[in-house]
Parts: C-alpha cells; sequence; structure tokens
C-alpha cells in the first residue's frame, strides 16, 4: 500500500510539473513510475550484457509510409527485432499534407500492435522534427528534402528564427504554439498504441539526437546547453503527463561520438556535455559510424584504431550507466560504405570485456543491408551469434 501511494504522489508531482512545462517550461521534474511490462523490458536492457549478450536493432524495419507488410532486413535475417526504431516523423508535422501523416500513424499503429502481441517487439522513436522556418521543398547539400537538416546556409531561411528553440520556449510564439501542436500530435499517437486488451504497449521516445553536431536545428551552434534541456523537460514532462502517466514510456539520451570524456553536465565537448538529468532518462548511450571505416579522413586513423575508440567510449558509458542505473546501448551505425568485414567489427564492439551495452541499432535502408556477398555473409554471423536476442523467427506480418 505504500509503495502504491508513493507511485501516486510521483505521478501527481509528475502531472503538475509536466503542465507547466508545456506552458513554457519548469525547472524541475520527477520520473514515472513505470508499468510492470515496461520495467521488465527495462530491466532486461540493464541484464543482457551480464549473460553475454545484447538485442540487434533495425531501424524501419516495416515501411510507415504505405501498407506494405514485408522486412527485407528482417527476411534477411530470418529473425525479428525485440527492439525496433521507428521516427515521429512519419507520425506528426507541417511539412507534408495531413494525409500522409494521417495514413502513416494508422500504419504505424498496426503494425506496432502487430509486432508487439507476435513478438514483444518494443517500438523506439527518434525524433528528425522539420524546422518550421525552413522554407518548404528545400533540399540538404546532398539533394534530399530534409527539413530537419537546418544548417545556416539554407537558402530562404529567416535568420531572426535560427534560435528557433529559444522561440519554442516562449509561451504565445508561433514556434511555440507549432511545437506544442506537435506535442499534442504525439501524445495523442502513442495514447493509440494499445494491445488488443487496451494495455499501452511500452515505447521509448528518443529526442534531439546527436546534438554536439551541427546538422541540426538543435545541435550546438543554434541552441543553448541550457535551452536544450528545457526542450528536453517541456518535451517529457508533457508527455509523461499525457501519455498513461508516463507509465510505458521510456527516454534515450544519444550524442554523437565527437566526446573524449564522459565529463559533467554542462561541460562542453563530453558526454554529459548537454545531459538534461537523470529524472528524464531511462537510457544512454551514443551514435558512430565510424565503425568499419578503412580510415577516418580527419584523424587518419585505420579501421582497428578507429573500432579501438568506439569500443573505448562504449566501456565508459557503459560504465556510466551503471552509476546512475541506466540502460545503455549502441544506438545508430550503419554499413554504408564501410568494409566487407562491417558486421564482424560490429560484433568485436559489442562482445567487448567491460561492455555493458543492451542492445545495437543499424541504421535504415542501405545502412543495414549488406552491399556485398562477404557482407552478407558476415551480416548472418551476426544475426546467428548466440550472443544476438531477437524475438523470434521470421514471418511476413499479415496485411494492417
Amino acid at each position: 500500500m505504500t509503495i502504491k501511494l508513493l507511485c501516486f504522489r510521483k505521478l501527481m508531482t509528475c502531472a503538475l510539473v509536466a503542465c507547466s512545462a508545456f506552458l513554457g517550461g519548469c525547472a524541475n521534474s520527477v520520473a514515472a513510475c513505470l508499468d510492470d511490462r515496461t520495467a521488465a523490458f527495462l530491466d532486461e536492457l540493464k541484464t543482457l550484457p551480464g549473460e553475454g549478450r545484447y538485442l540487434v536493432s533495425f531501424t524501419y524495419p516495416w515501411n510507415a509510409e504505405n501498407d506494405n507488410p514485408e522486412s527485407k532486413v528482417c527476411r534477411l535475417a530470418g529473425k525479428v527485432p525485440k527492439l525496433h526504431f521507428e521516427d515521429f516523423r512519419f507520425v506528426t508535422g507541417t511539412w507534408k499534407d495531413q494525409k500522409y501523416y494521417a495514413r502513416c500513424r494508422r500504419r504505424l499503429t498496426n503494425v506496432i500492435r502487430e509486432l508487439y502481441e507476435t513478438y514483444g517487439s518494443v517500438p523506439v522513436f527518434s525524433w528528425h522534427p522539420e524546422n518550421p522556418y525552413v522554407p518548404r521543398g528545400w533540399k540538404d547539400p546532398k539533394g534530399r528534402t530534409a527539413p530537419y537538416r537546418y544548417r545556416y546556409c539554407v537558402d530562404g531561411y529567416p535568420q531572426e528564427h535560427r534560435y528557433v528553440i529559444a522561440e519554442m520556449l516562449s509561451p504565445g510564439t508561433e514556434a511555440a504554439k507549432w511545437y506544442d501542436a506537435r506535442l499534442v500530435e504525439i501524445a495523442e499517437f502513442l495514447n493509440g498504441l494499445k494491445d488488443s486488451s487496451g494495455r499501452q504497449i511500452p515505447c521509448v521516445v528518443r529526442l534531439f539526437h546527436e546534438c554536439e553536431d551541427d546538422w541540426s536545428w538543435w545541435g550546438q551552434k543554434s541552441v543553448s546547453t541550457e535551452d536544450y534541456v528545457r526542450i528536453w523537460r517541456k518535451s517529457v514532462s508533457y508527455l509523461r503527463a499525457n501519455v498513461n502517466g508516463g507509465r510505458s514510456l521510456l527516454f534515450l539520451f544519444s550524442p554523437d561520438r565527437y566526446w573524449s570524456k564522459i565529463g559533467a553536465p554542462g561541460e562542453n565537448g563530453t558526454f554529459l556535455w548537454r545531459y538534461p538529468g537523470d529524472d528524464l532518462v531511462d537510457i544512454i548511450g551514443f551514435d558512430d559510424y565510424s565503425v568499419g571505416r578503412d580510415k577516418d579522413s580527419k584523424s587518419g586513423k585505420d579501421a582497428e584504431q578507429l573500432l579501438g575508440g568506439t569500443i573505448g567510449k562504449m566501456l565508459l558509458v557503459s560504465q556510466e550507466a551503471a552509476k546512475r542505473g541506466k540502460a545503455c546501448g549502441l544506438v545508430e551505425t550503419g554499413c554504408k560504405g564501410r568494409r566487407d568485414d562491417f558486421y564482424d567489427l560490429l560484433a568485436r564492439a559489442m562482445s567487448a570485456d567491460g561492455c555493458g551495452f543492451g542492445f545495437v541499432n543499424t541504421w535504415s535502408g542501405d545502412f543495414t543491408m549488406p552491399s556485398t556477398d562477404a557482407m552478407n555473409e558476415g551480416f548472418l554471423r551476426y544475426v546467428k551469434s548466440p550472443r544476438a536476442v531477437f524475438a523470434g523467427d521470421y514471418r511476413p506480418l499479415k496485411e494492417p
């Protein structure tokens, strides 16, 4: 009874804080009590490394944009991941018409429900939110229509809105109204992710990733560290207050690989530089696309040296996760343009002594699919390893 009462008080406090955050930011927050299924999944991420195992994840294994139930990567692996990455950019926004988002929401809802009920597979939602002031139809330097890839050189971008997150934290501004509307749509979508018995499906939410880079509008030159933490707090608090009391949500913090030490929150250039706080984060990790490169153009390091650097960072994050009571993982990596032995190198990193990473995720499409016969052989070794944990053997999903 005492535990239930404490949990109730925490949830009520979280709801009050979240309301304040939604109206313009708050100074404090309280972690939500997790339901049994979400807590069990988080515990699995923490305990698997002690058994020498880890979850293998794929990004966008099923297409959110159409009703094709096939998954090329799962069919190739012969397995379905217990952790699969999706994206809120299919769920909310103004860059595309509302029929597009409605279709993607329906598709994702059906697929996530099917995957969870059949396999117990949990979704991770990254978010590539568009900058509301990026001109419609703008393409990035590589020719991609990518409104989240704001750089200072975007043609037609109004420079008075360069620090758009500061505006989003100021109630009444157009940017704040835009962002608040996105949070409402995300919460409505997450609330619809229930199994056939009406229970909420556990979900992981990954906000504002690769924050030390400059390619995104939440990067280091576009938002202060203080405002970066405030937008995290505002977002987490709102979602906890409006999605099942936060009981089915886990939150993931993942900068890129451009740091050399763990450091402390607010310490420039470290892993924890923009860490939003233990009360807002359940899982930590980082993104690293250096694995499998023959040579780094800037440092001159070869593949083995780069792998050693990745493993060194993994060990540091593993230690920090244990200290803070968090799960951890390698959140993004990929094989595109990498060596044929990419998947063998990746398996070595995940199996390194002292590595406490509970999952590894390869990015979508040709960043996951092998490009040569030799890489394909390595991929099959990777997914068939006794260390690699999957949800079950692959079979096509029925038409949702």
